[in-house]
């Protein structure tokens, strides 16, 4: 180890930083985020299935939709292409 990383090492503690702990705030929130996302879906699943009529089968059809929408937004990146641009 360069002397200087001993230096910095020792100087914020056990090598992590502001940058280190912003991140794991971040994926804390993004994980209590999901968490409830998930849970208001379990719980308006019984208003769907009476509002429908829909069987089981259907109701994975709109869980998987519904998943296949939410997880580009969890990555960052969406389905359509930004506006203006030209294919």
């Amino acid at each position: 180890m360069w002397p200087s990383e001993e230096r910095a090492r020792t100087a914020s503690g056990r090598g992590g930083g502001i940058r280190s702990q912003l991140g794991l705030a971040t994926l804390l929130v993004v994980l209590f985020l999901t968490f409830l996302d998930n849970t208001v879906i379990s719980v308006t699943l019984a208003a769907v299935q009476s509002s429908l009529h829909a069987g089981v089968s259907q109701l994975q059809w709109v869980i998987d939709a519904y998943a296949l929408v939410f997880a580009p937004s969890c990555s960052g990146r969406t389905c359509l292409p930004p506006a203006g641009c030209r294919a």
